[in-house]
């Protein structure tokens, strides 16, 4: 035994085989547990007298998520599998006899389409820029992110709306073609993930365009050999596998995952964290071992609408039909009133529109020589339609037949050989969906991305979710990219460490008592930031109060000093004792814990550091530059700090929180000019108040004509603070979404600030400016509507570009 963490897979689909593998990675002992004698789960194979069925996904697209697992291992994918191109990626065959071949390039797609209807050439190109578009924010960008918080969706929103995401594919894809065979052809892709394509949001349209950029594919053997390379490699990785064994129980203890219970024998099996590669509503309702659910209740489960089942007829022929395409997809009499019959009537109908695949048309090894091998796929309404399947399958069985007959296999009566059906009764009873689904719950766009079961489950901490059900979707991309999904919840860990210590990033070591002295500082001191940080998460706030904290008791070394030679011996012994092996003082010993878990650089801490010796004695700056560097050194570095304690760990930020710091410090510097002018200081330019020189002294004394030149000052200082507070904004974007109201609201309250003096700069000779209670309220609020929506502050687009002009003074600035 190693003493790493235990993950536990339940199930063997795709989404769990990559799963198990990308947990291999991570440092996990990982034991796979699957309920069949066999490993694929939708993806198993049937074999009968040389014939090999295989029994669900048979689209190869985006082979580049297979290699990805393979090189996780450093291992060659054709060492394991051999995958090869398919052409035509799909043939289809309309009610009216005509035929279209779909696949292979541009150009070659272009000639079918002139065949058929030549006024529809421009619209497919059209076609395939928006489903271009579409595909790189819906899978480039969104595939493997995890949507378990509001946030992440909300960023999306502005994208979706401009991509017209509320559209269904079907009225997306007649918006640029007018035959009606090609909407068909074109609009069909849902139906491989579940979905109707008059209700399926059009972002599923993405498919189109990942067939077109990866082309479709078939794994030699067919797609039980992706199986099986899979489980060569799990197994060279020494990932343990238990076949026929049904996990009837996952176990938790105060809502935490402790392990699962196997129903044949009892046994429990411990584990620090479980992914579920089942269906999310089976596992709600009947896996987990509490009633009492927060968002998967039994009612909830009830409202959500599931997608269609699926009858297979699985057959063998005598003899071979060479002109049948490898995908074949004909088109019934009737497309949206078939549909409507399947997704909302509940209603088995006498026509349909099939699904033939013929892997001996690529590999003809898959069948006895002379023979071919087949199967076919009618999509049927789910067991909520309670047909009787036992009484109905053969008579269907018979009509499938019957079809195929007369539209592809002549002669298929006389021929047909070792066959079989499986029903919506067979996903219900030994998959496991609820329903007898094939696809779990239906792609819509109010049962997508956030809407959808998460990767990470809201019910119990350790339990996580791959496969069609959860995000991104159904299909062999989608389980892929859901698996992926877990590299961003789940960290790696070291040995003895188990993952929920690992996923906390908190300096724990702090008492409660420390903890309420760092806020009493902050409530005492910055009253403006205190009012903010309540609007943070716990941990959030309780780091930025011991920040505050730190940064305030720097200030105070030299503000108490009785002269500048007694604060610099009080700075050196401080920093002393901060960079030495173990801080003696309590409040050293938190900041250097807090700069570890939050990768704070020491050169900030001591440029804040240096900011605060130059205020030692009088002080007069010359230049703007000078005033820019200074307000970097004692606030700036407070951002960039600040920046790291609320979670942000995008370096493009940096140069945005350093703006909102500085921008913050002149407005200090605006409200205190009478108070720091008492202590001798001057922080106004000589550059801004004319030819004659301006003294602290005179300020002081009331001196007419220098307070007015000051004041005319002041406003040119808000000026440029503004400039910086709308770079700060904009640096908004890269913020967590559970602490950007905060930093929105603190941000509203100290730009405010400036709002009171710039009308009448005369008030910081009178009084400080402050910001009254009403007000706080109604600026939070405003900072509540923009952090809803204003799109600046979404991170949708390019990363925001930083204006290098505010920085060009700044030599001392360290942000990367």
């Amino acid at each position: 035994m190693t003493g790493s963490p235990t993950a536990l897979v339940i199930g063997s689909g795709f989404g769990g085989l990559a799963a198990a593998l990308r947990l291999k990675t991570k440092g996990y002992e990982v034991t796979i547990v699957e309920r069949q004698p066999d490993l694929g789960g939708r993806a198993r194979v049937f074999r009968r007298n040389g014939f090999v069925y295989d029994a669900g996904p048979t689209v190869v697209t985006a082979p580049f998520l297979l290699d990805e697992l393979f090189k996780l291992f450093n291992r060659n994918p054709e060492d394991y599998l051999k995958i090869v191109p398919v052409e035509p990626w799909y043939r289809f065959r309309f009610n009216d006899g005509e035929t279209f071949d779909y696949g292979g390039t541009v150009e070659g797609t272009l000639d079918e389409i002139e065949r058929l209807s030549p006024e529809d050439r421009d619209g497919y190109l059209n076609l395939v820029q928006e489903s271009r578009r579409i595909f790189e924010k819906g899978f480039s960008e969104l595939a493997h992110i995890p949507f378990h918080r509001w946030g992440t969706m909300l960023r999306q929103v502005p994208a979706l709306l401009k991509l017209r995401s509320y559209r269904s594919v079907y009225q997306m894809v007649s918006a640029h073609l007018k035959d009606e065979r090609l909407r068909q052809a074109f609009s069909i892709q849902p139906l491989l993930v579940g979905g109707n394509p008059f209700t399926t949001t059009s972002i599923y349209s993405l498919i189109h365009y990942l067939e077109r950029k990866w082309g479709v594919h078939f794994a030699m053997g067919g797609t039980g050999a992706i199986v099986a390379g899979l489980e060569k490699l799990l197994r060279e990785e020494g990932v343990q596998i238990k076949t026929n064994a049904t996990v009837t129980k996952i176990v938790t203890q105060q809502r935490r995952v402790t392990g699962v219970e196997l129903g044949n024998s009892g046994e429990v099996l411990p584990a620090d964290l479980v992914v579920c590669n089942a269906d999310p509503p089976f596992v709600y309702e009947h896996l987990l071992d509490f009633p009492q659910r927060k968002r998967w209740s039994n009612w909830r489960l009830r409202q959500l609408r599931y997608s269609m089942g699926l009858f297979v007829l699985y057959f063998g022929t005598t003899r071979q039909y060479p002109g049948v395409a490898h995908h074949t997809i004909t088109m019934g009499p009737r497309y949206k009133e078939l549909l409507s019959d399947i997704f909302h009537k509940k209603h088995l109908a006498e026509d349909m529109s099939l699904y033939l695949h013929r892997p001996t048309a690529t590999d003809p090894t898959m069948a006895p020589a002379g023979c071919d091998t087949f199967y076919v796929l009618s999509p049927v309404p789910n067991n909520l339609s309670g047909i009787n399947w036992e009484e109905v399958g053969p008579r269907y069985r018979d009509a499938v037949v019957r079809e195929l007959e007369r539209t592809l296999l002549p002669g298929l009566s006389e021929c047909i050989t070792e066959d079989f059906f499986v029903t919506p009764n067979y996903f219900e009873q030994e998959l496991l969906t609820r329903h007898g689904t094939g696809f779990s719950i239906q792609p819509l766009f109010t049962q997508s991305a956030n809407f959808r079961f998460h990767n990470k489950s809201e019910e119990v901490d350790g339990l996580y979710f791959v496969g069609a059900g959860t995000h991104p979707g159904a299909g062999m991309p989608g389980v892929l990219s859901s698996a992926k999904v877990l590299d961003q919840l789940i960290p790696s860990v070291s040995n003895n460490t188990t993952p929920h210590r690992a996923l906390k990033k908190t300096s724990s070591s702090r008492t409660k008592s420390e903890t309420q002295t760092h806020a009493a500082v902050l409530a005492y001191h910055g009253k403006s930031f205190h009012w903010a940080g309540r609007l943070l998460p716990q941990s959030q706030f309780n780091d930025a109060s011991l920040l505050y904290a730190f940064c305030r008791h720097v200030d105070d070394l030299a503000d108490e000093a009785s002269d500048p030679r007694e604060a610099k011996i009080r700075l050196d012994q401080l920093r002393q004792d901060l960079w030495s092996e173990k801080p003696k003082q309590p409040l050293n010993q938190a900041f250097r814990q807090l700069m570890a878990d939050q990768q704070l650089e020491q050169c900030w801490v001591e440029d804040l550091i240096e900011g605060v010796l130059s205020d030692l004695g009088e002080v007069c700056l010359q230049t703007q530059e000078e005033l820019i560097c200074y307000a970097y050194r004692v606030a700036g570095t407070v951002g960039l700090m600040m920046a790291q304690v609320l979670g942000c760990r995008d370096t493009h930020a940096l140069a945005f929180a350093t703006d909102l710091g500085i921008a913050m410090q002149l407005t200090n510097i605006a409200r205190d000019v009478h108070e720091d002018a008492q202590r001798g200081r001057l922080y106004i330019p000589q550059q801004w108040l004319g030819e004659n020189p301006v003294s602290a002294v005179q300020l002081v004394e009331g001196n007419q004509e220098a307070r007015q030149v000051a004041e005319t000052a002041v406003e040119r200082l808000l000026d440029l603070a503004e400039l910086y507070y709308r770079s700060g904004y904009q640096g908004m974007r890269y913020l967590p979404m559970r602490v950007r109201l905060g930093i929105l609201t603190a941000r509203a309250l100290y730009r405010a600030i400036g709002d009171e003096i710039y009308p009448e700069p005369r008030i910081i000779w009178e009084r400080r400016a402050r910001v009254s209670m009403s007000r706080k309220c109604r600026l939070t609020i405003t900072s509540l509507f923009k952090f809803l929506f204003d799109t600046q502050t979404w991170p949708v687009g390019k990363p925001q570009q930083h204006e290098p002009q505010l920085h060009q003074h700044l030599n001392c600035v360290r942000v990367s």
